[in-house]
């Protein structure tokens, strides 16, 4: 088994499936950068999309530095994952309660495919993530996640839990939990 962890670039972002499975596919969403898009608009528009989602990754990549991970089994991408301070994505402002500003916001950690949850390679890609964030100094990240759903492209509740978040504010279905990490 040959797993790897690459960063999100727009390269690599040409890399992730076309998935069905899911409400939209996370090569083409763009939920939280720009809530102003309705799913039918994305659909019809993939190409727009995705040159906006790669404008969108090199101008955080530019002003804050890596904002993704992929994780590869295979040489196949089973994972992807996307943060950033808050600042950068507009749906925040939809929520209950908003990040704090100088947190990072995971906004999406998401396995594929339900046969690769629950085998450690959510953990894994969580694990670079923060490794990445550790070695940039970042004091904490913050996750808005939903309870009792592992078909959540942001990541179940109980998983942020089980890896060592706390609880920062509670809500019906979208918490947001907290990672210290320095």
């Amino acid at each position: 088994m040959n797993i790897r962890v690459l960063n999100l670039t727009p390269d690599t972002l040409e890399r992730l499936p076309e998935l069905n499975s899911t409400p939209s596919s996370c090569k083409y969403c763009v939920y939280w950068e720009y809530p102003e898009l309705s799913d039918d608009r994305i659909s019809s528009n993939k190409k727009i999309v995705m040159k906006m989602k790669k404008e969108w990754i090199e101008k955080v990549n530019r002003e804050f530095g890596d904002c993704g991970r992929l994780l590869s089994l295979n040489n196949r991408i089973i994972g992807y994952s996307a943060y950033a301070p808050a600042r950068y994505y507009a749906n925040v402002i939809h929520y209950p309660l908003i990040p704090e500003p100088d947190v990072v916001l995971i906004a999406c950690l998401f396995v594929f495919e339900k046969k690769h949850r629950r085998a450690g390679f959510g953990t894994v890609l969580l694990n670079a993530v923060i490794e990445d964030l550790e070695n940039r100094k970042i004091g904490a990240v913050q996750v808005i996640g939903q309870k009792g759903s592992d078909n959540n492209p942001a990541g179940p509740a109980e998983f942020y839990l089980k890896n060592g978040f706390m609880l920062f504010h509670d809500h019906p279905e979208f918490p947001i939990l907290r990672l210290d990490i320095r």
